[in-house]
């Protein structure tokens, strides 16, 4: 092992991530299987709340047959409850998630979104779609506390339906999509360097998820991609 290598292991452990745990620039979960070197976690931002519990179940429907990830259970309904499930092995500062997600149920929230350069359960970039609401917003999530970046509204998309989100994080940029439409640019450098991905769900919002993708840049690009 030469010594570029051995100093960015050194500073990625020092920085609280382990060193990337996938081989490219991408990394897709179908959520069929579970790769043995990632390991989720199920949290909420709230340090006195229930976490919801998070499955991989059969689906029909599922977008790539024939598993998804999904809340089976919500634990606490209060509507100052964000419940994550989320993995600090795929170390993600620059470059693009997308997900497909399905509300299933909700009457205080429904929907749900994406996280990333996740620090920790009270600190990360947030992006979510709630069908209650016909809204798209971005959010910044520091010491528990969630700040609005941006939000795009009267989008109707509604419950029961599998559509895609997507988010490009460049630099001090984020852009939103929603099955292919761009809706939010925004920029915050509130959070820099890398940290974890993961999914999240508010108050009583049970969601289903498929189709994870995580793509990272060794810099940032000059446009989205």
């Amino acid at each position: 092992m030469n010594m570029s290598i051995r100093m960015l292991i050194s500073i990625a452990c020092l920085c609280g991530y382990a060193p990337y745990a996938w081989s490219g620039p991408e990394q897709r979960f179908d959520f069929e299987t579970q790769p043995k070197e990632i390991t989720w976690k199920a949290e909420t931002t709230q340090p006195d709340a229930k976490a919801a519990d998070w499955v991989i179940v059969t689906d029909a429907t599922a977008p790539s047959p024939a598993r998804v990830l999904t809340i089976r259970r919500i634990n606490d309904r209060a509507r100052n409850v964000f419940n994550l499930y989320w993995t600090r092995d795929m170390a993600f500062e620059n470059g693009t998630l997308e997900v497909r997600v399905r509300a299933n149920s909700g009457d205080i929230d429904q929907g749900g979104g994406l996280i990333w350069r996740v620090r920790d359960a009270r600190n990360y970039y947030l992006a979510r779609y709630n069908p209650l609401e016909r809204n798209l917003r971005v959010y910044i999530v520091t010491d528990g506390s969630r700040r609005q970046l941006a939000s795009a509204e009267d989008i109707p998309i509604p419950a029961g339906r599998w559509w895609q989100l997507r988010i490009a994080h460049t630099g001090s940029r984020i852009t939103a999509w929603l099955d292919g439409v761009k809706h939010v640019q925004v920029a915050d450098d509130s959070l820099s360097g890398a940290g974890g991905v993961g999914l999240w769900a508010k108050a009583d919002a049970a969601s289903s998820f498929d189709d994870l993708a995580v793509k990272r840049f060794r810099a940032p690009p000059a446009n989205d991609e």
